[in-house]
């Protein structure tokens, strides 16, 4: 028997790419999930893909740098799955956001581009990590997964708010 059986999961980002590859082994394990993810399309096909592996798992459409939609999330999550056993803190958006590589430099960077950048890789980590703490605190039980980047230790050109958000939340996992 699986430890991971019949523990309930949030994966952030997990719609796509790492985040859903580790929705589905967490799946394969018997782990229920709440996959959170900005696309409807994607999280919908993630969460019926997930479906067939027999575990309970329902999808989450918003943005983890909106504080109200991480602390309502949090709060139907934990009504329909009565604990939170395990965070997975995956979602990041990448330095492809700004979409001219010009801009990606500090002396190009506008504020609005510097500020999303934190917001969805540091501040939404922030928001799940505490509001899954209050849980996991009550319940005297549950693991936090952090996942950064070699970014988050060694900082190139045209990365500064990328690299910023991942020192940041290599530094709150400390």
């Amino acid at each position: 028997m699986s430890l991971l059986k019949n523990k309930n999961a949030i994966i952030t980002g997990g719609s796509r790419g790492i985040g859903k590859s580790i929705g589905i082994h967490l799946a394969k394990a018997g782990c229920n999930l709440a996959i959170i993810g900005r696309t409807k399309e994607e999280v919908n096909n993630s969460v019926d893909l997930m479906k067939q592996f027999d575990v309970n798992v329902n999808g989450y459409i918003g943005d983890q740098s909106d504080e109200d939609f991480v602390i309502n999330t949090v709060s139907q999550i934990t009504d329909t799955y009565n604990s939170i056993d395990i965070l997975v803190n995956n979602a990041a958006v990448g330095m492809r956001y700004i979409k001219d590589p010009e801009d990606r430099y500090i002396h190009n960077m506008a504020t609005d581009d510097w500020k999303n950048i934190l917001d969805i890789n540091l501040n939404g980590v922030f928001y799940f990590t505490r509001e899954t703490l209050k849980i996991m605190r009550k319940q005297k039980n549950g693991k936090i997964i952090m996942l950064s980047s070699g970014l988050g230790r060694r900082a190139y050109q045209q990365y500064g708010p990328y690299s910023a958000s991942k020192f940041a939340m290599e530094a709150m996992t400390q």
